[in-house]
């Protein structure tokens, strides 16, 4: 995933950061290190701990169907960011990911 030229971070169920690649920690300024292993929505990405997104997110997980797009703008210890989030769940692996791309 550190090939890709957008963010991926993958998720537990709870919201715990398993995996989060290279893009998206240049994008962010975070390290992998000190990110993996921490809550995304209440640690890592606390402007997201919303309706907008966690909550997508929780229901999503919830009922094992989570495929959405949403328009969003980071604002936790950075500028404003407007990217493009999409929440995937994948129903057979019961995996859930995070893609971010910065908006143009």
């Amino acid at each position: 995933i550190d090939a890709l030229d957008f963010g991926v971070v993958q998720l537990s169920d709870e919201g715990t950061v398993l995996m989060y690649n290279k893009w998206e920690a240049e994008f962010t300024g975070f390290s992998v290190d000190s990110v993996e292993g921490r809550s995304f929505f209440g640690k890592v990405a606390p402007c997201t701990n919303n309706e907008i997104v966690y909550g997508v997110y929780r229901k999503g997980v919830e009922a094992n169907e989570l495929n959405v797009e949403i328009d969003y703008t980071f604002t936790y210890r950075m500028d404003p960011r407007n990217v493009q989030l999409h929440l995937y769940r994948d129903p057979e692996t019961r995996t859930n990911w995070m893609m971010i791309r910065a908006a143009l």
